[in-house]
Protein backbone atom coordinates (compact mmCIF):
# COMPACT_ATOMS: atom_id res chain seq x y z
CA UNK A 1 0.00 0.00 0.00
CA UNK A 2 2.87 2.76 1.06
CA UNK A 3 4.50 2.01 -2.11
CA UNK A 4 1.29 2.83 -4.19
CA UNK A 5 0.46 6.12 -2.07
CA UNK A 6 4.06 7.17 -3.32
CA UNK A 7 3.79 6.30 -6.93
CA UNK A 8 0.31 8.08 -6.64
CA UNK A 9 0.32 10.72 -4.43
CA UNK A 10 -0.36 13.48 -7.35
CA UNK A 11 -3.73 12.25 -7.58
CA UNK A 12 -4.21 11.59 -3.82
CA UNK A 13 -3.42 14.97 -3.76
CA UNK A 14 -5.83 16.21 -6.42
CA UNK A 15 -8.76 14.79 -4.44
CA UNK A 16 -11.57 17.33 -3.23
CA UNK A 17 -11.67 14.99 -0.15
CA UNK A 18 -8.39 15.29 0.61
CA UNK A 19 -8.43 19.40 0.09
CA UNK A 20 -11.73 19.40 2.32
CA UNK A 21 -9.94 17.22 5.23
CA UNK A 22 -7.15 19.75 5.49
CA UNK A 23 -9.55 22.61 6.06
CA UNK A 24 -12.26 20.37 8.17
CA UNK A 25 -9.31 19.52 10.37
CA UNK A 26 -7.74 23.05 10.33
CA UNK A 27 -10.69 24.30 11.73
CA UNK A 28 -11.42 21.67 14.22
CA UNK A 29 -8.50 22.37 15.97
CA UNK A 30 -9.15 26.44 15.76
CA UNK A 31 -12.64 25.68 17.15
CA UNK A 32 -11.33 23.44 20.01
CA UNK A 33 -8.89 26.76 20.55
CA UNK A 34 -11.36 28.73 21.40
CA UNK A 35 -14.72 26.69 22.84
CA UNK A 36 -15.30 24.88 26.07
CA UNK A 37 -15.49 21.49 24.69
CA UNK A 38 -17.61 20.33 27.18
CA UNK A 39 -20.70 22.44 26.63
CA UNK A 40 -20.53 23.91 23.33
CA UNK A 41 -22.29 21.77 21.40
CA UNK A 42 -21.64 23.40 17.81
CA UNK A 43 -17.80 22.13 18.27
CA UNK A 44 -19.33 18.66 19.63
CA UNK A 45 -21.14 18.49 16.74
CA UNK A 46 -18.42 19.73 14.53
CA UNK A 47 -15.98 17.08 16.34
CA UNK A 48 -18.53 14.06 16.05
CA UNK A 49 -19.52 14.79 12.25
CA UNK A 50 -15.34 15.09 11.19
CA UNK A 51 -14.01 11.94 14.17
CA UNK A 52 -17.07 9.76 12.99
CA UNK A 53 -18.35 9.02 16.16
CA UNK A 54 -21.51 7.29 15.37
CA UNK A 55 -22.70 4.72 17.72
CA UNK A 56 -21.78 6.14 21.05
CA UNK A 57 -24.34 6.85 23.49
CA UNK A 58 -25.40 10.33 24.40
CA UNK A 59 -24.06 10.08 28.26
CA UNK A 60 -20.76 8.85 26.71
CA UNK A 61 -20.65 11.54 24.15
CA UNK A 62 -20.95 14.14 27.26
CA UNK A 63 -18.30 12.36 29.36
CA UNK A 64 -15.82 12.42 26.55
CA UNK A 65 -16.45 15.92 25.77
CA UNK A 66 -15.75 17.24 29.52
CA UNK A 67 -12.90 14.78 29.57
CA UNK A 68 -11.10 16.43 26.52
CA UNK A 69 -11.88 19.96 28.13
CA UNK A 70 -10.64 19.10 31.36
CA UNK A 71 -7.40 17.46 29.79
CA UNK A 72 -7.05 20.67 27.49
CA UNK A 73 -7.74 22.93 30.91
CA UNK A 74 -5.06 20.94 33.01
CA UNK A 75 -2.32 21.77 30.45
CA UNK A 76 0.23 18.72 31.05
CA UNK A 77 0.21 15.89 28.75
CA UNK A 78 -2.20 13.56 29.38
CA UNK A 79 -1.89 10.12 30.16
CA UNK A 80 -3.35 7.58 27.60
CA UNK A 81 -3.86 4.57 29.67
CA UNK A 82 -6.10 6.74 31.61
CA UNK A 83 -7.92 8.44 28.82
CA UNK A 84 -8.90 4.61 27.46
CA UNK A 85 -9.96 4.06 31.45
CA UNK A 86 -11.91 7.15 31.25
CA UNK A 87 -13.64 6.58 27.77
CA UNK A 88 -14.54 2.70 27.90
CA UNK A 89 -17.78 2.11 26.70
CA UNK A 90 -20.42 -0.64 27.33
CA UNK A 91 -21.48 -2.59 24.16
CA UNK A 92 -23.41 -6.22 24.25
CA UNK A 93 -22.89 -5.96 28.39
CA UNK A 94 -19.70 -5.78 28.71
CA UNK A 95 -16.82 -2.91 29.00
CA UNK A 96 -15.15 -2.04 25.49
CA UNK A 97 -11.83 -0.59 25.27
CA UNK A 98 -12.57 2.46 22.66
CA UNK A 99 -8.89 2.31 21.90
CA UNK A 100 -9.54 4.68 18.24
CA UNK A 101 -11.83 7.26 20.34
CA UNK A 102 -8.90 7.71 23.04
CA UNK A 103 -6.14 8.54 21.06
CA UNK A 104 -8.43 10.99 18.76
CA UNK A 105 -8.92 12.73 22.11
CA UNK A 106 -5.30 12.24 22.73
CA UNK A 107 -4.43 13.58 19.31
CA UNK A 108 -6.66 16.82 19.89
CA UNK A 109 -4.73 17.95 23.00
CA UNK A 110 -1.33 17.02 21.39
CA UNK A 111 -1.95 16.96 17.70
CA UNK A 112 2.15 15.32 17.65
CA UNK A 113 0.24 12.06 18.78
CA UNK A 114 -1.05 9.65 16.27
CA UNK A 115 -4.61 8.07 15.66
CA UNK A 116 -4.66 4.85 15.96
CA UNK A 117 -7.57 3.23 13.72
CA UNK A 118 -7.73 -0.41 11.72
CA UNK A 119 -6.26 1.90 8.97
CA UNK A 120 -3.04 2.70 10.88
CA UNK A 121 -2.09 -0.06 12.95
CA UNK A 122 1.21 0.09 11.41
CA UNK A 123 2.03 3.76 11.90
CA UNK A 124 5.22 3.45 14.01
CA UNK A 125 6.93 1.24 11.23
CA UNK A 126 5.40 4.08 8.65
CA UNK A 127 7.48 6.59 10.28
CA UNK A 128 10.43 4.63 11.52
CA UNK A 129 10.64 3.22 8.64
CA UNK A 130 10.26 6.73 6.22
CA UNK A 131 7.96 4.36 4.15
CA UNK A 132 5.75 7.56 3.08
CA UNK A 133 8.65 10.21 3.38
CA UNK A 134 8.64 11.72 -0.25
CA UNK A 135 4.39 11.66 -0.14
CA UNK A 136 5.03 13.39 3.26
CA UNK A 137 6.81 16.06 2.17
CA UNK A 138 4.47 16.76 -1.33
CA UNK A 139 1.28 16.81 1.15
CA UNK A 140 3.31 19.04 3.39
CA UNK A 141 3.95 21.24 0.38
CA UNK A 142 0.03 21.61 -0.50
CA UNK A 143 -1.04 22.70 3.26
CA UNK A 144 -1.66 26.05 4.15
CA UNK A 145 1.25 28.01 6.02
CA UNK A 146 -0.68 28.27 9.20
CA UNK A 147 -2.36 24.65 8.91
CA UNK A 148 -2.61 22.41 11.86
CA UNK A 149 -1.21 19.70 10.30
CA UNK A 150 1.45 17.24 11.69
CA UNK A 151 3.62 14.89 10.48
CA UNK A 152 1.22 12.13 12.63
CA UNK A 153 -2.16 13.91 10.60
CA UNK A 154 -0.39 13.52 7.24
CA UNK A 155 0.17 9.91 7.44
CA UNK A 156 -3.01 9.01 8.67
CA UNK A 157 -4.68 11.24 6.06
CA UNK A 158 -2.67 9.59 3.34
CA UNK A 159 -3.60 6.28 4.17
CA UNK A 160 -7.44 6.99 4.85
CA UNK A 161 -7.86 8.86 1.28
CA UNK A 162 -6.03 5.65 -0.18
CA UNK A 163 -8.22 3.07 1.37
CA UNK A 164 -11.32 5.30 0.90
CA UNK A 165 -10.76 6.86 -2.21
CA UNK A 166 -8.02 5.37 -4.20
CA UNK A 167 -7.82 1.82 -2.79
CA UNK A 168 -11.33 0.93 -4.48
CA UNK A 169 -10.03 2.31 -7.69
CA UNK A 170 -7.00 1.28 -8.25
CA UNK A 171 -8.59 -2.21 -7.33
CA UNK A 172 -11.10 -1.66 -9.45
CA UNK A 173 -8.29 -1.34 -12.90
CA UNK A 174 -8.76 2.22 -13.02
CA UNK A 175 -6.03 3.75 -11.31
CA UNK A 176 -2.76 1.98 -12.56
CA UNK A 177 0.48 1.50 -11.04
CA UNK A 178 3.83 1.48 -12.55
Amino acid sequence: MYRLINRHIEPLLALQEVKRLVHDHDDLMHRFAEADAAKDTEFQRHYASFRESRGVNSNWRANYFKLLEDIRLKGSEPDLRQICQQTQDVRRGAPSLEFSFATRLFHMVNPQRPIYDRLVTQYARVWEKSLLRDSITRFRNELPPDTSFTVEKIIDSLIWAFVKWAGPTFLAGKLHHE
